[in-house]
């Protein structure tokens, strides 16, 4: 299961499954497709497939659903063809394995920016967000502000939040991480504002890039694996999008 990917009704994909990170979640049984109205379309062609889904490990055989949305493309050599993309998988197949050296809110976190990636790109941005927020909290990095020891309160008597870019720049002179994690921590960040204050979204590529940016910082942390060499091409990527005083040139990878 990738994201970009568009498949036929014959190659309706597997991906591990999350639970027992074992068996393959498989489609099984008939695969059900209805055409959507036209009013809906405006004229195009198009259709939902819905499949059940079935951990072909036996000692877990977890069940799931997959719903994917169709529309017809035109080869030259084949003519029309109806083409699917998932929109709708539950459980999600995980981008990168959830050790459980992760602390507990991250991974439940992560599991949900996982199900939201193919649903809708803003709410997974936004989510991804909120994961790095925890993963500095996680890290000891104060979330509130305080005086003397005491939370410092809004106007509407909640404890007032520590922006995030200031969080993350305490964490830097704390040296709590590598600089190149702090950098690519602060990326997502800037993708998770756009998420959460522009109609135009994000684009699904990116997304996808943050989460895995993400996950290389994890696993840097955690388990102490080194960087992969590409996350550099992916922040600059990400920053070329959403980072207000980077966008001037196109990252060269």
């Amino acid at each position: 299961m990738k994201q970009g990917i568009l498949y036929s009704q014959e190659q309706i994909p597997a991906f591990e499954c999350p639970s027992c990170n074992q068996g393959d979640m498989s489609p099984v049984g008939e695969l059900k497709i209805r055409q959507i109205a036209d009013a809906r379309t405006g004229g195009d062609t198009r259709t939902i497939l819905r499949s059940d889904l079935l951990c072909q490990n036996q000692e877990c055989a977890d069940v799931g659903i997959l719903v994917m949305s169709g529309e017809l493309y035109f080869d030259e050599g084949c003519g029309y063809e109806m083409l699917f993309t998932p929109t709708y998988i539950n459980p999600a197949p995980d981008f990168f394995p959830l050790d459980p050296k992760y602390p507990y809110k991250i991974r439940m976190l992560l599991e949900l920016v996982f199900s939201l990636f193919w649903v809708e790109q803003a709410s997974c941005g936004n989510k991804l967000r909120v994961a790095v927020e925890e993963l500095l909290t996680q890290l000891g990095i104060e979330q509130h502000r305080t005086k003397s020891g005491v939370a410092v309160l809004s106007s509407k008597g909640y404890p007032k939040p520590i922006p995030l870019q200031e969080r993350l720049d305490k964490c830097k002179k704390l040296g709590k991480v590598e600089r190149k994690c702090i950098g690519a921590l602060e990326a997502i960040k800037w993708l998770g504002n756009e998420s959460s204050h522009s109609a135009d979204g994000v684009f699904q590529h990116t997304t996808y890039q943050a989460i895995m940016v993400f996950g290389a910082v994890l696993q840097q942390i955690y388990l102490g694996a080194a960087l992969p060499e590409d996350m550099d091409f992916s922040v600059n990527n990400i920053n070329f999008f959403y980072n207000p005083n980077e966008q001037k040139v196109r990252p060269k990878k």
